[in-house]
């Protein structure tokens, strides 16, 4: 899943009670977003998990999978400021996204997720 503020998707829900994602944003949108809505922030840490930024791209998230079965839709996200990539592993060399990489990569943040309900 892409959108205007989201570069790559990871959604994780097997074995899960509801679907949660790692989502990387696109950082020069996200940039331009915080200009033009005058968001202050000291790094791009900050920025991705300012409350304005993660309703905004909770909004985005809603309306990518209104389409979806409320069982399909993504709950809870985590935001990371790095894509993913060949260097990190979480990429095979086709550039395709390794999955277990990712969750083991996120594992407390995304068990996290689940612990918060």
């Amino acid at each position: 899943m892409t959108g205007k503020y989201i570069e790559q998707t990871v959604v994780i829900g097997d074995n899960r009670k509801f679907c949660s994602a790692v989502i990387v944003p696109d950082r020069e949108a996200a940039i331009n977003w915080a200009q033009n809505a005058n968001i202050n922030y000291d790094d791009f840490d900050k920025l991705i998990n300012h409350p304005q930024f993660t309703a905004l791209l909770q909004n985005e998230i809603d309306l990518l999978t209104e389409d979806l079965s409320s069982y399909e839709r993504i709950q809870k996200f985590i935001l990371v400021s790095e894509p993913f990539s060949l260097e990190s592993g979480e990429l095979t060399p086709s550039l395709k996204v390794k999955r277990k990489v990712v969750e083991e990569n996120y594992a407390s943040q995304i068990d996290a997720l689940y612990k918060m309900d």
